[in-house]
């Protein structure tokens, strides 16, 4: 129905094949609209008889559904039944109901040598046309003459929303033919509000679809569909298709849901509208083993969906404040993967039915995507030792996946875990046994106790803690009681600490950080985005083969000689092997008060560049080493020749006993003292 322009072709020449025409039956349609197009069927007609021996062309033009194809169809039986040509071409353009769309296609048509004049625009039909077509097939038979007048007001209302155009009014009317008054007041309420040129139309195939009362025939019908528009489909064709296995929609307004279509194991409706009551007739579909819903909208999951008892997966991800029937998963005894992320406030609603039957059906499952947030299910009623697969959050919402504009596949995720919760809750749940199989871990766990914290050799782990702090100042100060950090061979860290970390380093005593290769800076402070600082108890600090640190402290928004007293507990500093280190503060502007420092060590940094590359040991190698080299050459052209630029920094240097600087490139001076 929604083809633009229909192009024939005859030649009066021999070919080599031949195609069929295969003739339909007149059900009295066309005798109904013949007045209006005879005109043009006769102008065509004789642009078509010619003795001249060549081949014609001529071309149809007309919105989708308002008769091109069956004219055409007239056309070639005419000249196939007076043999006037050897073969007949038959072409399609165009998809489109825009009118300006069809001026283009019919542009495409004078391109192809089209002339002007044998390009005939077929109208919709004229009112008295369209009544007599609604109503000769609408046929209202035996009704009292009160309800007829009643069905004629209807009929009226629908008439006008189907636009003059055949395809629809023939529909339609066949639909409510011998149908009751209420049948033709939901057609029409389902109707308003619409016209041929968006919904209307689909609407109308959708009424018929479901007026359709033998299953053969809606088979027929959605396999129909599958086909190219105008194809002439065999029977054979049809019968082979009935046999379907997979039916896959994306981004429909209602789609046709295949009830009858029992061989199915696979349906994906993801993103299409569903109305909740018509996903019932899904429980028929017995032999289903996969099941899309992703983001359809829907909120509720019948019982009848428990029928299911081959399905496998079942997605369910972005069905917001989704109800679940008592049932469904008790009955699904043979499901693998269950996807139920919502990734928002409004989650999943389980009822404590729901949540029983949620820890029975997690033995067997080999994926699971849920989230423990703002429902009844709790992850200490569920089983993981199986999941090989999974997307799980505790407290927080997860982020989304089911988009249809996705390009990495439905599944591709990696296996992740979003924990906001307790240590204690953390223990009982079990939930730590993912953590081997775990790709994405975002860990933010109460555990008020907790002095010394540990991370080695986790070469994907990015980040402690997120890049911005939102817990609130009480919080803080009662979970993060820690006193010795540890970090070593986790080289994709980028963030050792947030930004402004004053207020998680209260009580933080030591520090030592190794083979952290991403880490520019160890604290980061940006003065305009905190109100004060506040001091800290750190002591010890120990950097070890970072090749990417450049400075210990960074400040950003610091005033020329602005004075900063929150590190002055700060004893020991020691920086070995790092490459790219070269300061201590940045700005050098800024007077560091470190009253109680006592050593500083800072050195081997060339020297671990120079002796790896003794130690390569093939080309590959090689070729790294020559990378570093390069990088280290290649340094900032603002570097001070000076250790310590500030004559105010020097100063303060109360507890100082011992320097150690080797090879620290660069650094002429330890000291720069300004005159008196």
């Amino acid at each position: 129905y929604n083809q633009e322009l229909c192009l024939t072709k005859v030649s009066s020449e021999k070919a080599s094949t031949s195609t069929q025409v295969h003739e339909d039956e007149d059900d009295g349609t066309q005798s109904i609209i013949k007045s209006s197009r005879d005109l043009i069927f006769n102008d065509a007609l004789i642009s078509l008889e010619s003795n001249d021996n060549k081949a014609r062309m001529m071309a149809l033009s007309g919105m989708g559904g308002v008769g091109k194809t069956t004219m055409m169809e007239q056309l070639v039986k005419a000249v196939d039944d007076r043999k006037t040509f050897n073969w007949i071409v038959k072409v399609a353009v165009g998809n489109n109901r825009n009118p300006v769309d069809i001026q283009e296609t019919e542009d495409v048509c004078t391109q192809m040598d089209v002339e002007t004049s044998l390009i005939y625009r077929i109208g919709v039909l004229k009112a008295e046309e369209a009544k007599k077509l609604f109503w000769d097939t609408a046929r209202l038979g035996s009704n009292s003459d009160i309800e007829q007048l009643d069905l004629q007001h209807i009929g009226e209302e629908i008439l006008k929303i189907c636009g003059g155009l055949p395809l629809a009014i023939k529909t339609i009317a066949s639909t409510l033919r011998d149908k009751e008054k209420f049948e033709w007041e939901d057609a029409l309420s389902r109707l308003q509000n619409k016209n041929v040129d968006d919904y209307g139309i689909k609407e109308i195939f959708v009424i018929s679809f479901e007026n359709l009362k033998e299953d053969d025939l809606k088979a027929i019908f959605l396999l129909s569909g599958l086909f190219p528009e105008d194809s002439n489909i065999e029977k054979e064709d049809l019968l082979r298709m009935k046999k379907l296995e997979v039916v896959s929609y994306l981004n429909m307004h209602r789609p046709f849901l295949p009830q009858c279509l029992t061989n199915l194991r696979a349906l994906c409706l993801r993103s299409c509208s569903l109305m909740h009551n018509k996903v019932s007739i899904l429980g028929d579909l017995i032999n289903l083993e996969v099941l899309d819903l992703a983001g359809c909208g829907i909120n509720k999951l019948p019982s009848k969906i428990g029928q299911l008892r081959r399905l496998k997966l079942l997605d369910l991800s972005g069905c917001v404040n989704l109800h679940i029937d008592n049932g469904v998963f008790e009955n699904l005894k043979q499901l693998e993967e269950l996807y139920m992320g919502v990734c928002e406030a409004s989650s999943v609603r389980l009822s404590d039915t729901n949540c029983d039957e949620l820890k029975i059906l997690s033995r067997q499952l080999f994926a699971l995507e849920l989230e423990f947030f703002n429902n009844k299910a709790q992850p200490v009623n569920v089983s993981f030792e199986n999941l090989e697969r999974f997307k799980i959050s505790m407290g927080r919402s997860l982020e989304k996946r089911w988009r249809s504009d996705r390009s990495d596949g439905y599944y591709s995720f990696k296996n992740t875990l979003i924990l906001k919760t307790s240590c204690s809750e953390l223990r009982e749940c079990k939930i730590n046994e993912l953590f081997r199989k775990t790709e994405i871990l975002q860990l933010e766990v109460l555990i008020p106790k907790l002095e010394k914290l540990t991370i080695t050799s986790m070469e994907s782990l990015k980040e402690i803690w997120e890049c911005e702090i939102t817990t609130s100042e009480g919080e803080v100060n009662n979970i993060f009681m820690l006193r010795e950090i540890e970090m070593s061979d986790c080289r994709s860290v980028v963030n050792l600490f947030p930004n402004n970390p004053m207020r998680l380093l209260t009580h933080l005593e030591e520090l030592s950080v190794i083979k952290c290769g991403s880490i520019e800076v160890l604290f980061n402070i940006e003065l305009g985005q905190i109100q004060q600082l506040s001091r800290c108890s750190l002591r010890n600090i120990k950097v070890w083969i970072c090749e990417s640190l450049r400075e210990v402290w960074r400040i950003k928004g610091a005033e020329h000689n602005y004075f900063i007293s929150d590190f002055q507990d700060v004893e020991r500093i020691v920086i070995q092997e790092c490459e790219r280190f070269r300061n201590i503060v940045r700005p050098t502007t800024v007077n560091f008060d470190m009253k109680a420092l006592k050593d500083i060590r800072i050195g081997s940094c060339d020297e671990y560049g120079e002796r790896n590359n003794e130690l390569c040991k093939n080309s590959q190698e090689q070729e790294i080493n020559n990378i570093s080299k390069e990088r280290i050459s290649k340094v900032d052209d603002s570097l001070s020749t000076a250790a310590f630029t500030s004559n105010h920094m020097a100063s303060l240097f109360h507890q100082l006993r011992y320097i150690w600087f080797e090879r620290v490139k660069g650094v002429k001076v330890v000291f720069e003292m300004e005159s008196p």
